[in-house]
């Protein structure tokens, strides 16, 4: 047997292709091992996917017109974690059967055995690009739509059969239901619950529960209640707040309240949010941490709400004295117009029985008038006299009592002053913490702005980088495969358990949850762990190509 200059075996006077052959061959055992890794890891996830939805009161003939889409939960996961499998075990046990040495040593070039498993692993990057990027968050839309519809008929019972239901983290409790058209709920209470500890407990006069315009989330209300947060570890201590209405968004497995995350949209419509969330902040200050500066803000925006409800508390003392120094004040003006009108009328009648007392003087000292008459005069004098003196003590009493009021009306002027000007302080003051808020609030929308656009370019980076992991986990799994010389299970499910467990997925966490909150590029930081393990893979390959 012979070799040829171009990779031929010669036997005898035939010439048969050997590559194709070693390809195909190398293809099957590849595929072989992949399809039957990939079928029992995505069951595994499947199952544990529906046991997790059982588990939150959802039974398995309610979710199944969505199982199929269920499936398709772990493909991101199972497609590169079996292709590694695959790779290590098929390549194992090639090296083990020395097949691989066998045909090097007909002149085979490393680049030919090793070639269909780079083949696979790039249309398996292909693949799973597309379903990341469009089937998977369709599908994650189709499977919470199922859910959200699951909810309603069991609210619409909430008050009629049942006065209690659990929906995902939340345990609802209604005492029954109130009068008319609408139905409400009457007194309601909610309890939400991390673990197995109480987190969150809600109080409310009234509730009710509605969806939203595109019927894809289900909102509790709730109108007239308490908000208590207990203090972990210490169950004594508690801050409650008080609301008037506040929504709540349940969901029977725990997950997000709304559509608009990540997680639920094509790639295509991220790339279109993040050129409009680069344009709105195009001339805003670069936040260095925004998921760190909005619990910083959130916790400045709380304590100045606390400020702006203490200083509102100032408010109301000067108000009541204002109140009441101005009520005092148009009492006083009130009698002391009544006083001087009294006044007025005293004086002019005074001034009419002067000159009537003036008039009977002069006719009784004129000698005309007889005897009789003059007595009568006289009498009538005298009367007039003494209403004058009526008169005059009543403006003497009435001018007392006016001077008395002086200094009270003063006095509540004074009083009246220095409430408005501390109450213009503390309006000053209040207007000022206003103002703050306002900055506050438009301070946490930017930052929340910012947020978004490094969640978004994150998202987009991992949906990516997360593709192509099968194409670096090939280059790795295909040496490590030759270097164990072992085409055993176990073998290869121990190294790729210490490549993806160990090393790849912890090396992404870290990555992913850095680039959400970092202006590092999200791109170069979620292709760090493919650049990591391709870099591995290379030089491992470089290696035995040498040998």
């Amino acid at each position: 047997m012979l070799q040829s200059a171009h990779g031929r075996i010669r036997h005898g006077r035939k010439l048969k292709p050997v590559i194709p052959i070693v390809q195909r061959y190398v293809f099957r055992e590849v595929v072989r091992v992949f399809l039957l890794a990939l079928l029992v890891l995505t069951s595994i996830i499947f199952i544990s996917t529906c046991l997790r939805h059982i588990r939150h009161g959802i039974n398995i003939v309610q979710i199944r017109p969505v199982l199929p889409l269920l499936l398709l939960y772990g493909l991101p996961y199972s497609l590169p974690t079996s292709f590694l499998l695959a790779t290590v075990m098929a390549y194992g046990r090639l090296s083990g059967d020395n097949e691989i040495t066998a045909l090097r040593s007909c002149g085979v070039h490393l680049w030919t055995i090793v070639s269909p498993a780079i083949l696979i692993g790039i249309i398996l990057s292909l693949g799973s690009l597309q379903v990341t990027n469009d089937v998977l968050p369709w599908a994650n839309r189709r499977i919470r739509l199922m859910r959200q519809k699951l909810i309603k008929p069991y609210l619409d019972m909430l008050g009629v059969s049942q006065s209690t239901m659990e929906v995902g983290e939340y345990t609802i409790y209604v005492r029954g239901l109130g009068q008319g058209p609408t139905r409400e709920w009457r007194k309601v209470m909610i309890i939400r619950r991390s673990g197995d500890l109480i987190a969150q407990v809600i109080l409310a006069e009234r509730g009710s529960y509605h969806s939203t315009e595109d019927s894809d989330t289900v909102v509790l209300s709730m109108v007239d209640g308490w908000i208590i947060q207990p203090k972990l570890g210490d169950p004594e201590k508690q801050m409650a707040v008080h609301f008037e209405r506040t929504k709540i968004y349940p969901d029977p497995t725990g997950g997000p309240p709304t559509l608009t995350r990540a997680k639920y949209r094509n790639t295509a419509t991220l790339v279109v949010e993040l050129r409009q969330l680069e344009r709105k902040l195009k001339d805003i200050p670069r936040i260095p941490r925004p998921h760190r500066e909005r619990r910083k803000v959130r916790k400045e925006k709380s304590a100045l709400d606390r400020e702006i409800e203490r200083v509102v508390a100032r408010k109301r003392k000067p108000e009541s004295a204002l109140r009441e120094a101005e009520a005092k004040i148009r009492q006083l003006n009130v009698v002391i117009a009544a006083q001087k009108q009294r006044l007025q009328e005293a004086m002019e009648d005074s001034e009419r029985v002067a000159e009537e007392v003036e008039r009977l003087e002069r006719m009784i000292d004129s000698s005309t008038i007889k005897e009789d008459e003059e007595k009568s005069l006289e009498q009538h004098l005298e009367d007039r006299r003494s209403a004058l003196r009526k008169f005059e003590n009543t403006i003497r009493e009435v001018s007392r009592e006016l001077n008395s009021l002086d200094p009270k009306l003063a006095e509540n002027d004074k009083k009246a002053r220095e409430a408005r000007k501390t109450l213009h302080a503390v309006l000053a003051e209040l207007d000022e913490k206003y103002r703050a808020r306002e900055d506050l609030t438009r301070n946490y929308a930017h930052v929340k702005d910012f947020e978004r656009l490094l969640q978004v370019r994150a998202m987009i980076s991992n949906r990516t980088s997360g593709a192509y992991a099968c194409l670096f986990f090939a280059l790795v799994g295909i040496p490590l495969g030759v270097m164990s010389r072992r085409g055993n299970i176990l073998v290869g499910f121990g190294i790729s358990f210490v490549v993806v467990i160990a090393i790849y997925y912890p090396l992404y966490a870290t990555v992913a949850t850095v680039a959400e909150d970092s202006y590092f590029p999200s791109a170069i930081l979620l292709w760090l762990p493919n650049a990591a393990i391709g870099v591995v893979g290379l030089l491992l390959l470089l290696r035995l190509m040498r040998k």
